[in-house]
């Protein structure tokens, strides 16, 4: 009988409270209401990209997408102009690196440039970032210059973009 008697009580609060929040069959929502609920929107958001990126924070999707990177830009010659690195890296760099790169790429040049990644290690900082040290060789080769080969030691820190779904070169 108790349990009968508060059940109808816990329902009448529930309908009294219902109505107290429709009008005219439809739901009031307040400003705090829509500043929560967005509020909780953006934390899903933000916590469904770490988990994607945490899933996508593996040795080879990093390596893979840092290794294109430094490909793409240290490689011109006649099938790859300089012009055209700026379309296919701007996914994979920071905004930083990629204002850099849209200012030098358009330059046309007058050389030829490769690259040949030699070793290269990982280490993951969290979810979101990653570490790399590359050891590569470049090799320059101009008229003017001839032909000059140089080691190089890249640090480089990575994070995931949701957006894009790549890792980008901050640094």
């Amino acid at each position: 009988v108790g349990l009968f008697v508060m059940s109808m009580i816990v329902q009448s609060q529930n309908s009294s409270y219902k109505s107290a929040y429709e009008l005219n069959n439809q739901e009031l929502v307040c400003k705090t209401h829509e500043d929560k609920i967005n509020q909780l929107t953006a934390e899903l958001e933000q916590t469904k990209g770490a988990l994607s990126s945490s899933k996508l924070n593996k040795i080879d999707r990093v390596n893979n997408d840092v290794s294109y990177a430094l490909e793409t830009y240290y490689t011109i010659d006649k099938d790859h102009p300089a012009g055209q690195r700026y379309a296919k890296l701007k996914n994979y760099l920071s905004k930083d690196m990629a204002a850099y790169l849209k200012r030098t790429a358009s330059q046309s040049v007058s050389y030829t440039q490769s690259i040949e990644i030699k070793d290269k290690y990982y280490s993951k900082v969290s979810n979101t970032e990653a570490k790399l040290l590359y050891f590569c060789n470049t090799v320059l080769q101009s008229d003017d210059l001839g032909k000059l080969k140089e080691s190089h030691i890249f640090q480089i820190k990575a994070e995931y973009d949701t957006k894009t779904k790549t890792w980008r070169i901050v640094y």
